[in-house]
């Protein structure tokens, strides 16, 4: 009779260990080949390595769920930044949980680190005409942060029109977020630096502590040609100052009270 070798010995020694701990303590041992990463996660990230962006009516099926509606990046590796993939990335290799809801988002959601509920819920609504006011203002987010790389970071001209009448439409839905509303007006302003913006309209809106980025252009503008301001372009803040000093008339009055 063979004797087995040392290796096969270990190898039973090591099993009879495993079954008892097991059997005691109750507890599941992976084996160690089981860590890797799954194959089938495996390959779905070697077939999406590059991300793309889908252009609009180009259909794509994410995990399951079928999206027609385009105006989003899906791969696994999208920008410089090799440890934190953009936030607006839509990875088919992550797991997603279908039906359970958005859960809590952060304040800046990234597709990556949300969790597979939450992923689940925002492939559900860019499956959808993305047009329900009452959806999770980070799904919301979440698209835009794509809108915007794509207009900036990848200077897509071509998409340039569709992506504004997009951020537009999502304006008139969703603007009354105020977070949203103020990241999508500076947007649309950025967008047109240099191109569409001229003189700045007179406006009585408080609600924001600085200046409209359109009124800074344009007095920097001025500047910059050494023309002097005029008197409606000194009005062209005024509201954000009129917030600051009544701010601290009130802060003045509850620290006296």
């Amino acid at each position: 009779m063979v004797s087995p070798s040392p290796l096969e010995s270990f190898g039973e020694v090591r099993l009879s260990a495993t079954q008892q701990m097991q059997a005691t303590a109750k507890v599941t041992i992976v084996p160690i080949e089981d860590e890797r990463l799954p194959k089938t996660k495996q390959s779905i990230a070697a077939q999406y390595q590059e991300a793309r962006w889908l252009r609009r009516g180009e259909p794509f099926q994410v995990r399951g769920v079928g999206i027609s509606g385009g105006l989003f990046f899906v791969g696994e590796a999208l920008g410089s930044n090799k440890w934190q993939g953009e936030n607006c990335l839509v990875r088919p290799s992550l797991s997603v949980t279908i039906g359970r809801g958005s859960d809590d988002l952060p304040y800046y959601p990234n597709y990556s680190q949300i969790t597979p509920a939450a992923r689940g819920a925002y492939l559900q609504w860019l499956a959808t005409a993305r047009d329900n006011p009452s959806t999770e203002i980070g799904l919301v987010f979440l698209y835009f942060y794509g809108l915007e790389y794509r207009l900036f970071q990848q200077s897509a001209i071509v998409d340039r029109n569709e992506i504004l009448d997009e951020v537009e439409r999502l304006l008139r839905i969703y603007g009354g977020n105020r977070s949203f509303s103020h990241y999508a007006q500076a947007l649309l302003i950025a967008a047109r630096v240099g191109r569409e913006l001229g003189e700045p309209t007179l406006s009585l809106d408080r609600r924001n502590s600085e200046l409209p980025m359109e009124v800074r252009y344009w007095l920097g503008l001025r500047i910059s040609r050494g023309e002097p301001l005029s008197a409606r372009d000194a009005l062209c803040g005024w509201p954000i100052y009129l917030t600051m000093a009544f701010g601290r008339q009130r802060f003045a009055a509850s620290t006296i009270s």
